[in-house]
């Protein structure tokens, strides 16, 4: 039985109108119940402590392990999608896995891909990255301008460092690898097409008849997924006497020009004369599916960049009258006859259509259900090959260990002794004093010197000149292959050298840095770190 870890920041149940949720949902369900795999669920996202247990049990019914990870200390910017990354790897780090399922978006897997590539961990493991949206197509759809472009950077490139180092990469339309190719990314050779999986519920009532007066917005409501060309396509009707009876908005609240969906909608649909509106954010996906069959109306997916949308997955499989743009992988799914181009001109003239086709017309999708599991079973049973590990030297690197020194007297003793616990024996170490103003940092400067005798330890004094000077000088002075830079006020973990050297010799990199934990005194040094950053 294979042991699955699926990584995720929206799930089904504690994340309404997600695709990714809904998507990680029915895929643990299918490698749980058809193939019988032992799964666990790692929600990464934001939920209360009693949305937890309830859905823990939920999910244990049905015989799959739900754990959300614990809230971490408010972050910002890119800090926080890092840390989130690091405690994802020390959850998984502490169990054996088959394989682990990994977002590419937020960057959940980050850290696990960088370690593995280290040669530190998941090294029989297979880390499989689905490309469902990334920051940079979200924001590339939406004609969104960057709000925090040093955030978005580094989330960009972490999300493309996921997708470009996994072992496997998923995704469900052929235009969203055609979209990253096109955009440099160096995708891995083990890539895979396979389609959404899903399961038909079993309905108490029959679906409503088809209204064609009835529309229905089906999406998130924001720009990305149409909401706007949908407002000016019912503004057309609207202006030539067609406008629909009814109109629901069916999707969780985002913005649209700068305004919240919600107001944007109230203030548009004032010129629609004569219809009613409603609004469902609150939905999750079962409730969305339910509305639509209640109520027979024509659900409309207006997306103007899509990969491939769970809701036209679902309008397939449980019959429900729909018709769709043709961005991004929508044709991959859909019969041409329901399409239409993501503007509103073509959005009003297929409504001007829907309503005049008869309502038992059939369409010919190419997605099929059964299709998508033999894919995926296909999938399941190919076998994974551990890759050999990169021929590693035999003769260990020597390294030096540069430390800058001005002032630090109060922590120089502590960064030294933790360097002369180290477990890699191959190393130097070189102290720079950037001429101490202080008398009693130059006297323990002189101390350590006495204690931690050459040709280990080397101590230098100079004219203050700056870190960088004191830094540069230390680089003179070294004899080792590879350098290490150490603060004075730094503390190394005994295996800092040893890590650092099986991870450059294993990745081939030419540099390696490291997380480091925050501490307010040597007594923070036996506990849990205050905090953990990223260099």
């Amino acid at each position: 039985m294979k042991k699955i870890a699926i990584v995720t920041p929206e799930l089904a149940g504690l994340y309404k109108n997600g695709g990714i949720g809904t998507n990680y949902f029915y895929r643990a369900r299918f490698l749980h119940g058809h193939l019988n795999y032992q799964i666990t669920i790692l929600y990464t996202g934001t939920c209360s402590p009693s949305q937890a247990q309830q859905w823990r049990e939920q999910y244990g019914q049905t015989g799959i392990q739900l754990e959300v990870l614990p809230e971490l200390p408010l972050r910002k910017g890119w800090d926080a999608f890092h840390q989130l990354a690091v405690a994802v790897h020390r959850r998984l780090e502490t169990e054996s896995w088959d394989e682990i399922h990994l977002p590419e978006y937020l960057a959940n897997g980050f850290v696990c891909i960088q370690a593995k590539r280290a040669g530190l961990a998941y090294q029989n493991t297979r880390l499989v990255v689905t490309m469902h949206s990334s920051s940079l197509w979200c924001r590339e759809g939406g004609q969104q301008w960057s709000a925090n472009p040093e955030t978005d950077a580094k989330l960009d490139y972490a999300e493309q460092y996921c997708c470009e180092n996994a072992d496997t990469l998923i995704t469900g339309s052929r235009f969203l690898l055609k979209w990253a190719e096109n955009r440099g990314w160096r995708l891995p050779p083990d890539r895979h097409v396979l389609p959404h999986l899903y399961e038909i519920p079993d309905y108490e009532n029959p679906a409503a008849p088809h209204n064609p007066r009835h529309l229905i917005f089906f999406g998130r409501l924001q720009t990305l997924k149409g909401l706007g060309i949908f407002c000016e396509a019912i503004g057309r009707l609207a202006k030539t006497g067609q406008a629909p009876a009814r109109v629901d908005f069916l999707g969780k609240t985002a913005t649209h020009e700068d305004l919240r969906a919600d107001q944007y909608i109230r203030q548009t649909s004032l010129q629609w004369l004569g219809t009613t509106i409603e609004i469902h954010a609150d939905f999750d996906s079962f409730e969305a599916m339910r509305h639509l069959r209640r109520t027979g109306g024509l659900a409309v997916i207006a997306s103007l960049r899509d990969n491939l949308p769970f809701t036209v997955v679902e309008c397939i499989l449980n019959e429900v009258p729909f018709i769709a743009s043709n961005a991004g992988g929508i044709p991959e799914l859909a019969d041409p006859r329901v399409l239409f181009a993501p503007d509103a001109r073509s959005l009003a003239a297929k409504l001007e259509e829907f309503c005049k086709r008869p309502p038992a017309m059939k369409f010919n999708h190419p997605y099929r259900l059964e299709t998508a599991r033999a894919a995926w079973k296909t999938f399941a049973a190919t076998p994974f090959v551990v890759a050999p590990s990169p021929a590693v030297a035999h003769a260990a690197p020597r390294i030096s260990v540069c430390v800058p020194y001005y002032n630090h007297g109060k922590y120089l003793p502590s960064a030294l002794a933790s360097l002369d616990r180290q477990t890699f024996e191959h190393f130097e170490v070189i102290v720079v004093d950037d001429g101490s103003t202080d008398a009693g940092a130059r006297e323990t400067f002189a101390n350590l010197k006495q204690k931690f005798p050459e040709p280990r330890f080397r101590f230098f004094y100079t004219e203050n000149a700056g870190i960088g000077a004191a830094r540069n000088f230390a680089v003179a002075q070294s004899t080792g292959d590879w350098l290490v830079f150490m603060d004075a006020d730094n503390v190394a973990t005994p295996e800092m050298l040893e890590v650092f050297a099986q991870a450059m010799q294993v990745s081939g990199a030419d540099c390696a840095t490291c997380h480091f934990a925050i501490f307010r005194d040597e007594a923070e040094l036996r506990k849990p770190p205050v905090e953990t950053n990223s260099p």
